[in-house]
């Protein structure tokens, strides 16, 4: 993994990112410790599968807000707006795998 940006408590690292070459899908991985915060969004046209490898955290959208944990994942379709918030419960490790659709991603609007 490499590090990318720390953000209260959090860090997102990447693991696949390089669409450029490999534009099937990229992985990041964001490390939260316990009480951590983390804002993420995602491309327009791109969809995000987030899976908890450890721990367990709070997904929070515009829509409400649900618990994660390594038995339930959760889908980001490609249309909503506004992000998401990942709170932590303790130590916790959540893999996003993101996935442009037919009309998202590299060199699409």
């Amino acid at each position: 993994p490499e590090p990318i940006v720390e953000s209260e408590g959090a860090t997102l690292s990447r693991l696949v990112d390089a669409p450029e070459r490999w534009p099937f899908f990229t992985v990041h991985r964001v490390d939260l410790g316990p009480g951590a915060n983390w804002h993420g969004d995602h491309a327009p046209g791109v969809f995000q599968q987030l899976i908890v490898a450890g721990g367990d955290v709070e997904l929070s959208t515009n829509g409400g807000s649900v618990a994660l944990g390594p038995e339930a994942s959760a889908f980001i379709p490609a249309t909503m707006r506004g992000g998401y918030r990942l709170t932590s419960v303790g130590e916790s490790t959540v893999l996003a795998f993101s996935v442009p659709g037919p009309r998202g991603g590299i060199g699409h609007g």
